[in-house]
């Protein structure tokens, strides 16, 4: 037994067990380390034992290492000198992993002889999402069991493969149950023991075809926009496939070692640890969230569609409800499209995409949400419907049922007077698309009971979303950022540049998209609705820019009617000479000599412009803390997390 009892050994018929116990994710903090180092030499020096068997209490595996330590300085014994005895060893040494293998993780199973993976486990490199790469030779001994081509994939999008997706890729060599894994692991280091067997060290790379490898590694160079552990992990791969396994070994851990020191890095942990902190709302600690194993979403536009994917892909039955034939007839195939393309991106089979659609039901009547668990207004973005919406789904729902409203702007209170019980009305405010945008904000009203907005929280967490918590005002936290932000870059528009001026200097800084672009993807009547609602608030000889009022006026709504702040042709997007009409005579009225705006200049005005609107709402209360501002504006409006969201840029920039 080691220090603190985070490891632990069982000898079982002559096989020895490394047992990690260190809660809640068995996280490799360095007394896990020592532990299983001090277990691995006491294993290997009784003669009793022929083979080990390094597994986790609780069906548990390794779900990575301790994130706080790559702050700190790097304390003995590292990983990678874990990773050596255990290859070292003189006895087979077998992984049964159950739940996750993740980072170092898996780093620890692919150092063993063998790979035994429970049937709900999950494997993978998620390093680059905080700013490094794995640093003890994981990428190296990955492509040695993986395609390189599918290993760049794997290490630098820090996706995780399912059980069966591990099995068929190579990177482990059986899939069993929870309950017969460590039976079925202990059964086959025992095999080992009797037999002559490889470290995945000593094996040569995967053949791969070198055409599609050198594709993705240009196509996934072009996705990182600016981050670094995104190019690194591409050249580690390069470096694993090109070089000798020792110097690939070396160049990784070096590379590891520079990026956890980086600004890039330091900003992601930042997010990373933000978004954990976001799930705790003071005052919900003793509410106890109610199930959602049904849901109901009333309204079958891009939004109703959106959050009725985002369910059924997660496992939810789900009805969508419409009055309108026409959105009826529309809706479904829309929504296989859109669960046909995440099956792509996931490598579902189609099996999975039949049983996920099987998950939707259609109905042009309000009375079928009667079952439902919780139900989603997401109709058109009007006080009045939604009231009148609101009022009759709750006559419908059972009594236990908690009733939401998915609004961009409206005032959450105001449409909770529609219920006769208000206690049980939210918002969840989803963002376009909403299948695919992680962040929901749980808008908490005046009389939000706190078992409803728990189980807000816990139905985001269900969707694999980052819930935030926002109070009621005009915008919520990322919508009113949104609006500050647009309009500072309207003003650039007037003072000199064109939307795709703005557009690529702030996609060239990292964010997802341009404000124009995601203009039209979202609609410009959206923002046109709300304008045209506070404009008897605007201040007099307030500057105020025109154009998206004029392309509205012109039936330019975005990309869903072809045109907005750019054309659309054939699912191409192009610069329209209408708009820069319009936008040259709005300078020309104001009074303005155009003149060349610089890409720094357009990034910095974009950013007070954030960070002046963010401490706003964190003075007023909207927001519980800054970093949930960060989380929020980073996961909902696409601030490269690699910046580590407005306020946190604003405060640890430098040039």
């Amino acid at each position: 037994m080691n220090e603190e009892t985070h490891v632990t050994t069982e000898r079982i018929d002559g096989i020895g067990l490394i047992v990690i116990n260190n809660p809640p994710v068995n996280a490799l903090s360095r007394p896990v380390r020592a532990g299983m180092l001090e277990c691995l030499a006491e294993l290997e020096r009784d003669p009793a034992v022929a083979a080990i068997v390094i597994t986790g209490s609780n069906h548990r595996f390794i779900a990575g290492a301790d994130i706080r330590e790559l702050s700190g300085p790097l304390e003995e014994p590292t990983l990678p000198s874990l990773i050596h005895a255990i290859e070292a060893c003189r006895k087979p040494v077998v992984a049964a992993i159950g739940g996750l293998a993740l980072g170092g993780g898996l780093e620890v199973a692919l150092a063993c002889q063998a790979r035994l993976a429970s049937s709900d486990s999950r494997t993978g490199f998620p390093e680059v999402k905080l700013g490094v790469i794995p640093g003890a030779g994981g990428i190296v001994r990955l492509v040695r069991l993986v395609d390189p081509t599918t290993a760049v994939d794997l290490v630098a999008g820090g996706r995780a493969f399912t059980a069966g997706q591990a099995l068929q890729h190579g990177l482990i060599d059986t899939v069993t149950t929870s309950e017969d894994l460590r039976s079925q692991a202990i059964s086959h280091a025992r095999t080992l023991a009797q037999q002559l067997s490889h470290r995945i060290s000593a094996l040569p790379v995967t053949p791969y075809d070198v055409v599609e490898f050198e594709k993705t590694c240009k196509r996934w160079l072009v996705k990182a926009r600016g981050q670094e552990s995104i190019v690194a992990a591409v050249q580690a791969v390069r470096d694993s496939v090109a070089l000798p396994f020792d110097a690939a070994a070396a160049a990784t851990r070096e590379e590891f070692l520079r990026l956890r020191q980086s600004p890039q890095s330091e900003a992601l942990r930042h997010i990373f640890f933000a978004e954990r902190e976001a799930q705790r709302v003071p005052g919900l600690e003793a509410a106890k969230a109610g199930p959602v194993s049904t849901v109901a979403v009333i309204g079958a536009g891009l939004m109703g569609r959106g959050i009725a994917a985002a369910c059924i892909r997660v496992g939810i039955p789900t009805v969508l409800i419409d009055p309108a034939p026409e959105a009826l007839l529309k809706a479904p195939l829309l929504i296989e499209e859109r669960v046909r393309r995440w099956a792509r991106s996931e490598h579902i089979d189609e099996a999975a995409v039949v049983e996920t659609l099987s998950r939707l039901s259609i109905s042009a009547e309000l009375s079928a949400l009667s079952e439902a668990d919780l139900v989603i207004e997401a109709v058109v973005e009007d006080l009045s419907v939604k009231m009148q919406v609101i009022a009759k789904a709750e006559r419908l729902a059972r009594h236990d049922a908690v009733l939401a409203t998915n609004t961009s702007y409206l005032d959450v209170n105001a449409l909770s007077a529609a219920c006769e019980n208000p206690g049980r009305f939210i918002g969840l405010h989803f963002f376009a698309p909403a299948d695919v945008m992680r962040l929901v904000e749980v808008i908490r009203g005046d009389r939000s009971r706190p078992d409803a907005i728990a189980t807000g929280f816990a139905f985001a967490k269900a969707l694999s979303k980052i819930p935030v918590l926002s109070g009621v005002r005009e915008g919520f936290i990322v919508n009113r950022i949104l609006a500050a932000y647009r309009q500072e870059m309207e003003y650039v528009l007037e003072d000199g540049s064109l939307p795709g001026d703005i557009d690529r200097a702030l996609e060239d800084f990292g964010m997802a998209m341009g404000p124009f672009a995601v203009a039209d993807l979202s609609g410009l009547d959206i923002a046109w609705s709300r304008r045209k609602r506070l404009e008897t608030l605007r201040r007099a000889g307030e500057r105020y820019v025109k154009v998206a009022d004029q392309l509205c006026e012109m039936g330019r709504f975005g990309q869903k009617t072809g045109a907005g702040w750019y054309r659309y042709e054939n699912a191409a997007c192009k610069d329209d000479p209408i708009v820069t009409e319009l936008i040259f005579h709005a300078s020309q009225e104001r009074g303005l000599r155009r003149r060349l705006v610089s890409d720094e200049e357009i990034v910095s005005r974009a950013i007070s412009a954030m960070a002046g609107e963010a401490r706003k709402i964190l003075g007023e209360g909207i927001a519980l803390r800054s970093s949930d501002i960060d989380v929020a504006v980073v996961n909902g409006l696409g601030f490269p997390p690699w910046r580590g969201g407005p306020l946190f840029y604003e405060t640890h920039h430098t040039s």
